[in-house]
């Protein structure tokens, strides 16, 4: 086993190239790309988020935002569509009860720990390269169609930056509960 330090955290490596780091905060060893980018563990990344005001969350993603030009790469190929499709209906939801006149679901990157953030990130990227711009307010969204949803996510930040996927019923799929099982929570 080897170590290496690189900012502030310690990496280690097994025989097998499976890298760990430690959680800047509690310390526990996790696989690299189950770290968020600021090197937090899922509770703790969870825990700090939940203290956070919204201003401090829009300020956070101001502040790591990178302007993303959204170059449309045409269909998904449809091994790639039901990948993820899969992947986006398979993780817990919840009702966005703060924008009453938008009623949505939204799930957060810490709960796709499962899978790990490599994957998230390639939701988010799908969901850029290969959906549609739709105007919310003044701002263009990128709009990804699947399973009867329109999915999407902050608009303006880089991809590594994301933290919230949302989700809406199309307009002929809506019904009474559009979250999940987990939309009670």
């Amino acid at each position: 086993m080897t170590a290496e330090t690189g900012g502030a955290a310690t990496r280690v490596g097994t025989a097998l190239g499976a890298w760990e780091a430690g959680c800047q905060q509690c310390g526990t060893l996790n696989p690299v790309d189950a770290l968020d980018l600021l090197g937090a563990c899922a509770d703790c990344a969870r825990d700090r988020w939940g203290r956070m005001t919204g201003a401090e969350r829009a300020a956070w993603c101001k502040a790591n935002r990178m302007h993303y030009r959204y170059e449309d790469k045409g269909p998904m190929p449809p091994a790639q569509r039901l990948r993820i499709q899969r992947l986006l209906e398979s993780h817990p939801y919840r009702f966005a009860k703060t924008m009453p006149k938008n009623p949505h679901w939204y799930t957060l990157r810490y709960e796709w720990m499962d899978v790990g953030h490599t994957v998230f990130n390639e939701v988010v990227r799908a969901i850029r390269d290969h959906g549609y711009t739709e105007w919310f307010g003044t701002y263009p969204w990128r709009m990804l169609e699947a399973g009867g949803f329109k999915y999407w996510s902050y608009y303006n930040c880089s991809v590594e930056s994301v933290i919230v996927l949302n989700r809406k019923p199309l307009p002929d799929h809506v019904t009474e509960e559009s979250g999940n099982a987990e939309a009670s929570r």
